[in-house]
């Protein structure tokens, strides 16, 4: 049993393929050219065969694609072992079901072995998959950020996809960045799970960076270039913009910003809109506009500061600058991120 469950494994790992070896598997019973119970091992090695297969695919690929592979070994490997206790009782089945309605050890009742067994580990392994799942989560942890867990490396034979999965991940870090920002310049302190977000955030980015470096050339080099230049242009603005979402803007010297923030605020609720939904430009023309008229009144406000004749109160209204500046540096990147990662709508026809 043990040799034949060896040669159904080489095959599966031969072929590449468990269903392939038990068709051929099918076809030796089916001839003559081994036994009922010699073609049950076949199928159980076969079984576990795969996990061979699972492990190959999952090297180098990201840690979500890992779990499931592993998931997937585990439970061939239980399935088969599982196959191995059920084999002495199946046989005694199917010479009881021979007798009594004809029903012999052929074909079709290897191929309802070979049901039968996985069936058991669907129901034995069904009510345990909370459990189970958690524990393939503790052997293998989340190594890369959960923003930047679909940058898989598998992606790189189909490199048009594999940008989308880049583009895709700094709209998601630009999302979470733009809404942190909204916390900002409201006055919100960053909280412990928000510094979480924006160490989660920052290591997203050099992921992206480096995945979009590793993608090969495209079939249309001048749109692939194209394409990863946008995305370069994104992941600077986005690194520009990291360090705004760890301080807090406020009315320091007395200087009222509540126009700028308001401004700075419909300027991040457009971009996020632009990263949400397709369109056709209007949103991101529209936070040019407000990019423009953040600058203006930054530069208005610098020279009512700067003309002012109470040299105290210049003094402490110059603290408020930095924030003023701040204001006006977020819509700007804010404008530019949703520039280079905006959805165009799908083409129609």
């Amino acid at each position: 049993h043990l040799l034949m469950m060896g040669i159904g494994l080489v095959l599966t790992v031969l072929m590449q393929s468990s269903s392939a070896a038990v068709a051929t598997t099918l076809t030796a019973l089916h001839s003559g050219a081994i036994g009922f119970e010699q073609a049950a091992s076949l199928v159980i090695g076969a079984a576990i065969g795969t996990t061979v297969t699972a492990g190959l695919a999952s090297i180098g690929a990201s840690t979500a694609a890992k779990r499931t592979a592993l998931a997937h070994v585990l439970f061939n490997l239980c399935t088969g072992l599982i196959a191995v206790i059920l084999l002495p009782l199946f046989l005694r089945a199917l010479g009881w079901m021979e007798s009594r309605v004809g029903w012999g050890a052929d074909a079709t009742g290897l191929a309802a072995f070979h049901t039968a067994f996985i069936a058991v580990g669907v129901l034995v392994f069904f009510p345990i998959i909370g459990p189970f799942s958690r524990m393939i989560e503790r052997i293998l942890p989340e190594k890369e950020s959960r923003l930047g867990r679909h940058l898989d490396a598998g992606l790189f034979t189909v490199p048009a996809v594999a940008m989308e999965a880049a583009r895709e991940c700094l709209r998601k870090c630009s999302m979470a960045l733009f809404q942190q920002l909204q916390l900002r310049i409201q006055g919100t302190a960053p909280s412990r799970a928000d510094e979480l977000l924006i160490a989660e955030i920052e290591m997203a980015l050099r992921q992206s960076s480096e995945f979009i470096a590793k993608i090969p050339g495209f079939e249309g080099e001048a749109v692939g270039s194209h394409m990863r230049r946008d995305a370069y242009h994104a992941v600077d603005h986005l690194a520009q913009l990291l360090p705004s979402a760890k301080e807090t803007v406020s009315e320091r010297g007395g200087v009222p910003l509540r126009d700028g923030v308001v401004l700075c605020a419909q300027a991040l609720s457009g971009a996020i809109g632009s990263l949400t939904q397709p369109g056709d430009g209007t949103v991101v023309a529209q936070l040019a506009d407000e990019s423009t008229n953040l600058a203006d009144w930054r530069k208005a406000v610098r020279r009512d500061l700067l003309e002012a004749k109470d040299s105290q109160a210049t003094d402490a209204a110059l603290q408020s600058l930095d924030d003023i500046r701040s204001l006006d540096q977020i819509a700007y990147h804010a404008w530019r991120i949703a520039h280079y990662l905006r959805r165009d709508p799908l083409p129609q026809g």
